[in-house]
């Protein structure tokens, strides 16, 4: 379930995914998972389709700038893949960027957060985690270069 301050009730079909699992324990939107690996979001949302298409994915993490980007573009041409006899059919056409990240929601919507924290991707406490991480992260791109990938023509919005 994900939280939308401008909605009068929570949705069910909202999902939040959020990087970094030091930064997700250090404080998170209400309702968010921690899903920062490709591995995890292929068997989440793409393994059985039918079960979560429709699925509204929110992509955030501190500043929405790069990581949460790259996720998004990621899901966006995993569906176009999977879904190039049936164009332009999506099983997750609605994907969003949160606008300014984890930081400024944390800012104007501190209730909404569980706990009511926020934790820097560079925070001093976690810097071998950050290494380990990036270090994850950078294996994915060199995956992906090495795939052939159907350019989008869906736009993702940024909330």
């Amino acid at each position: 379930m994900g939280v939308n301050p401008k909605l009068s009730r929570p949705r069910d079909d909202l999902a939040f995914l959020f990087p970094y699992p030091y930064e997700y324990h250090g404080g998170h939107i209400q309702g968010a998972e921690n899903i920062y690996t490709k591995d995890v979001i292929l068997e989440r949302f793409f393994v059985k389709p039918e079960e979560t298409k429709g699925t509204v994915l929110i992509f955030h993490c501190e500043f929405s700038s790069e990581r949460a980007p790259s996720l998004c573009r990621f899901v966006r041409n995993r569906d176009r893949l999977l879904n190039q006899g049936n164009y332009p059919k999506l099983n997750h056409p609605e994907l969003y960027i949160l606008d300014g990240g984890y930081k400024k929601f944390y800012q104007q919507y501190k209730e909404l957060c569980e706990p009511q924290n926020y934790k820097p991707m560079k925070h001093k406490d976690h810097s071998s985690d950050l290494r380990q991480f990036r270090a994850k992260s950078k294996s994915w791109g060199a995956e992906c270069k090495s795939r052939v990938f159907l350019r989008s023509s869906s736009k993702s919005d940024v909330i």
